[in-house]
C-alpha cells in the first residue's frame, strides 16, 4: 500500500439565503477546509500529522498503520505483521508503515 494524497474538492453549504464555498480534502478521520487548493492541502498535510494519520519523514508523508510507545509492544506486533516496518521513532513513540509504502514527495 503506498499512500496518495487526497484531492482537493471543491464543496458549497448552504444556510438559508447564504451559500459558502470551500475547498475540503479527507482522509480516514481527517477533514479539512480551506479558501485555495494551497490552503487546504497545508492544513491537511499538518491536520494528518497531529491526527498520527500521516508522517512526515525523509522529504516524503507516509501513511501511518501503527503507533506504539514502547520497543517491546513494537516488535512483538511486527513479528506478528510481516508487512509492517518502522518508519520512525519520535519521542517515545514507535511509528510503523506498510514496507511498500515509498511516500508520497512534500516537494
Amino acid at each position: 500500500m503506498c499512500f496518495v494524497m487526497p484531492k482537493p474538492e471543491f464543496v458549497t453549504a448552504a444556510c438559508g439565503r447564504d451559500v459558502c464555498y470551500a475547498w475540503k480534502m479527507a482522509y480516514k478521520d481527517v477533514e479539512v477546509y480551506g479558501e485555495s487548493v494551497e490552503e487546504v492541502k497545508e492544513c491537511f498535510i499538518k491536520a494528518a500529522q497531529q491526527e498520527e494519520v500521516l508522517l512526515s519523514t525523509m522529504g516524503r508523508l507516509f501513511c501511518i498503520t501503527n503507533v506504539f510507545t514502547d520497543d517491546e509492544s513494537a516488535n512483538s506486533y511486527m513479528l506478528q505483521n510481516e508487512n509492517e516496518a518502522v518508519i520512525a521513532v519520535k519521542g517515545k513513540r514507535v511509528y510503523l508503515a506498510d514496507k511498500n509504502d515509498t511516500g508520497y514527495p512534500l516537494t
